[in-house]
């Protein structure tokens, strides 16, 4: 190929790719037209919240919408918790109010609307789509409502059981406590920060009513704790059980705590060993609730006590991550 055919093939190739690019440029920049709904939603009312939303989908574009609504939510929700709580708590539960309303917000972030209407759909471009939806407050705050009532009725017959041992009444009273704390409650705020209707305040007041059940009842409960004669295993127990903001007394107690334990001591390659299989059983009106074994050990270069001292750091380490006590009673 001659000098002049390579250079006429180096400039149509140069314009070639001019070409190319000036095209793919104009693609990317193509211009995509939203409707004027888009951006010109409704102001909500007492009934109604409005929002838009976009995405690849029709399914994204509605969730996209909604997450916007559940933001108007999150805004209005603490002025309802304050009004509410200021009437319906008593003076001493401010750390109590503080829970509740850490609750409330973590489950604003995944408020799910039961009940929406997509007003407007427009389809944009392939990979796009725009969406204009209302959320009906009073609907859904009353689907709220229904659930939380159902629960209550549920919760009740919890409370009305009478055939229930000390530990299984215990466990399931924490569990509907936890329950009301962490979910129920905060639901009865969102649906009254939905539409402020009496019916949700008497709701709350019923869940709070519950709680003051339970917490009477946990707050009946002591402990006693009997072991044999091996020290240090009885300190971590009652430390624990103390954590726990329960009464350990000497004798005649709701539940006894017997320990069990038996302890070997091995010298190996200069290291001092301590393994030791620990039974713990919880006792009320003589009858055995729950049982737990546990083998807890350490070794250390200097001596026994220490090796003891790493031994019980062992076991209370164990108790807490493996939760024993929540296992064996609830708690």
């Amino acid at each position: 190929m001659n000098l002049i055919n390579r250079q006429f093939l180096y400039i149509v190739l140069i314009f070639a790719t001019m070409i190319l690019n000036t095209g793919c440029f104009s693609h990317k920049n193509k211009t995509v037209k939203y409707p004027n709904w888009f951006y010109n939603i409704k102001k909500d009312t007492t009934v109604f919240y409005y929002g838009s939303g976009e995405g690849s989908s029709k399914k994204e574009a509605v969730t996209n919408a909604l997450n916007e609504i559940a933001s108007k939510v999150s805004v209005s929700i603490s002025s309802t918790f304050d009004s509410t709580t200021s009437i319906t708590t008593t003076k001493n539960s401010n750390g109590y109010v503080k829970t509740i309303n850490k609750n409330v917000q973590n489950k604003v972030k995944k408020i799910e609307f039961s009940s929406y209407k997509v007003i407007k759909f427009q389809q944009l471009t392939k990979n796009k789509c725009v969406v204009f939806i209302s959320v009906n407050r009073l609907t859904n705050a009353q689907l709220m409502l229904d659930k939380i009532n159902t629960k209550i009725d549920e919760y009740n017959n919890i409370l009305k059981q009478t055939n229930l041992n000390i530990a299984s009444k215990l466990k399931q009273y924490i569990n509907v406590s936890d329950e009301i704390t962490n979910k129920t409650l905060p639901d009865c705020f969102i649906a009254k920060s939905l539409y402020n209707d009496e019916d949700i305040s008497k709701s709350i007041q019923k869940l709070l009513d519950i709680k003051t059940k339970i917490d009477n009842f946990r707050n009946s409960i002591s402990f006693s704790i009997v072991s044999d004669n091996i020290k240090g295993y009885k300190d971590v127990i009652a430390e624990l059980l103390s954590q726990k903001k329960f009464a350990i007394v000497p004798s005649n107690s709701t539940i006894t705590i017997k320990l069990s334990v038996k302890e070997d001591q091995v010298k190996s390659m200069g290291n001092y060993i301590i393994k030791s299989k620990v039974i713990i059983t919880a006792v009320s009106n003589g009858d055995v609730i729950a049982t737990k074994v546990l083998i807890v050990g350490a070794k250390s270069i200097a001596n026994y006590n220490q090796a003891k001292e790493f031994t019980l750091k062992s076991l209370k380490i164990k108790l807490n991550k493996q939760k024993v006590f929540k296992e064996m009673l609830g708690i």
